[in-house]
């Protein structure tokens, strides 16, 4: 799966899981706090792997790429609370464009205010108890971060659209500068967006989506391989088979010849 952009339906939520969470890539406009009572929790920030073990906690902060793997689904009694920075907006500095290469801040450093605000996060709560403890959490946490500041791109809130655009459109003839005209901005902000947001280029971003397009059409049974190929975008049977391949492992005609098996 590819990344994509996140929009939840609440502005703060707490969620109790039970096991380990798989997540795929993902960014949203939200700070995102992990706290691990039993088990662990492997977690891919910005292109970096971290194991959250029982006692650990995470700070995830907005506009960073990441995701929840796991290898076997074993039991994990996790935390997490998923809120807007503008809660804690007057408390803490501007938390815009801010990133550390370490998320993880170990049992060591979880002090028993943090442990106790934890154990007290119900879901259910009234919001000003829960955001109460999450402040508490989340000050205590900030400490025992190494924090940096990245420039900002223009127009922030261009992610999310751009990307709700290209899953539209992908089977249109999309490129750097068309894209770059339909939002207004150069085609250098546009790659820009794509290496930093995504870590990955325009038009592999191009390749994996529309291969992962035509996947569910060969799936449905209903087309062939050439109609497949003029239905998600791709400009020649050559160039299907050449990026189907890079992403699949295997042509399109092989991929719905075995589907049949």
């Amino acid at each position: 799966m590819l990344p994509f952009y996140e929009i939840l339906k609440s502005d703060f939520t707490v969620i109790n899981n039970k096991k380990e969470l798989n997540f795929n890539e993902h960014i949203h406009k939200y700070i995102e706090i992990l706290y691990v009572f039993s088990g662990v929790q492997r977690i891919r920030v910005s292109n970096s792997f971290f194991t959250v073990k029982q006692g650990d906690a995470a700070v995830i902060f907005p506009n960073t790429l990441h995701s929840y793997y796991t290898h076997s689904k074993k039991e994990a009694d996790t935390l997490l609370i998923i809120l807007d920075p503008r809660y804690l907006a007057g408390f803490f500095p501007s938390l815009d464009y801010i990133c550390c290469n370490d998320p993880v801040i170990p049992s060591e450093n979880i002090t028993p205010e943090v442990r106790f605000a934890m154990e007290h996060m119900d879901k259910k709560a009234p919001i000003e108890k829960k955001l109460g403890y999450t402040f508490v959490i989340f000050s205590e946490l900030f400490k025992h971060l190494e924090i940096s500041r990245y420039d900002p791109i223009p127009a922030k809130d261009l992610t999310p659209r751009l990307i709700n655009y290209i899953s539209l459109n992908y089977a249109e003839p999309l490129s750097r500068e068309t894209l770059a005209k339909q939002f207004n901005v150069s085609k250098y902000y546009i790659s820009r967006v794509f290496s930093e947001k995504f870590n990955m280029n325009l038009k592999t971003y191009l390749g994996k989506l529309r291969t992962e397009k035509a996947a569910e059409l060969l799936r449905s049974g209903d087309f062939t391989v050439t109609t497949v190929c003029s239905l998600t975008g791709f400009e020649s049977i050559r160039t299907f088979n050449r990026v189907f391949k890079q992403n699949m492992g295997m042509t399109p005609t092989e991929y719905k010849n075995k589907l049949s098996l």
